[in-house]
């Protein structure tokens, strides 16, 4: 009998002990932070749900993912304290944060150095103009006759007036295209500083230009759009083709970062004692952002 009672509580004792092994796990998480205020240094204390797991049937881990086991988490409230950014380490400026981003296109992003334009007024044949890289192109065809030294005055008048600031080049066209000289003697299309010495120099080369047989303005065009000016003066007594428009406005078009395409380089056009309307000298103008003018000799 005796025996019996020592096996009945050894078996007590066992289940006991089993029942404690058992037992849910507690997970005891604790944080350090440097500022006491902000959080309590109580604890944070997870209550772990039994899982109940055989040998036999491991738990996959598709189980794991779609497991309905509630997870009761007892945090704190945190109180964090007012904190206000330094202007020594960090300032943020309307003009990088607020200010809108404009994308010139067509005429009004002729100016391709990104450079003010000049503050002087200046014209040429009444056209106000502000460009900083600039060519004049004038007809010296046998029609021109005494208006061609007109067209010589007014254009030496204009050159006197630019500044240091900007690069001019003139050309004169007829059955040729007629280039100014430079100091090595080389023909060049080049727009350079107008600095006096440049503009005396084109201002002795433009009169010993002479009038010849007739021709188109086209070849004149392309080449100086080559150069890449911002503002290009045509002076005209005549007509041309309009497949020299055509051509000419294809030559002025570019395309830019946005695959956008534009006429960076602005032609003006002036009808020197011809028709009144222009005819395609106007069409040229309006079709590159440039400005029309007639101008009507008293002599004719």
């Amino acid at each position: 009998m005796l025996s019996h009672l020592v096996l009945i509580f050894i078996f007590a004792c066992i289940t006991l002990s089993d029942a404690r092994s058992i037992a849910p796990p507690i997970l005891v998480v604790s944080s350090t932070v440097s500022d006491p205020a902000i959080v309590n240094s109580e604890p944070i204390r997870f209550d772990i749900p039994e899982v109940e797991q055989h040998e036999d049937q491991p738990i996959s881990e598709t189980d794991l993912v779609q497991s309905d086991i509630p997870l009761n988490v007892n945090l704190p409230v945190l109180k964090m304290p007012d904190q206000s950014v330094s202007a020594n380490s960090f300032t943020l400026t309307q003009s990088a944060s607020t200010q809108p981003v404009k994308l010139l296109r067509g005429a009004a992003s002729r100016s391709r150095f990104n450079a003010d334009p000049i503050k002087v007024k200046q014209q040429y044949h009444g056209i106000n103009f502000t460009g900083r890289r600039l060519i004049f192109i004038v007809d010296s065809s046998n029609s021109m006759r005494s208006k061609f030294a007109d067209a010589k005055r007014e254009l030496q008048r204009t050159l006197h007036s630019l500044t240091a600031e900007q690069t001019v080049s003139v050309y004169f066209y007829d059955q040729r295209v007629h280039l100014p000289l430079d100091p090595l003697g080389k023909q060049t299309g080049t727009p350079q500083p107008a600095a006096p010495q440049w503009v005396s120099r084109l201002t002795s080369w433009s009169e010993t230009q002479q009038m010849d047989a007739g021709g188109s303005p086209e070849r004149a065009l392309v080449n100086a759009l080559k150069f890449k000016p911002d503002t290009i003066f045509l002076l005209s007594d005549g007509e041309f083709l309009s497949g020299v428009i055509d051509r000419v406005t294809e030559a002025n078009l570019e395309t830019d970062g946005f695959g956008d395409r534009r006429r960076p380089t602005v032609i003006h056009c002036i009808s020197f004692g011809a028709a009144r309307d222009g005819g395609n000298l106007k069409k040229l103008a309006y079709q590159n952002g440039g400005t029309f003018r007639h101008r009507q000799l008293t002599d004719e």
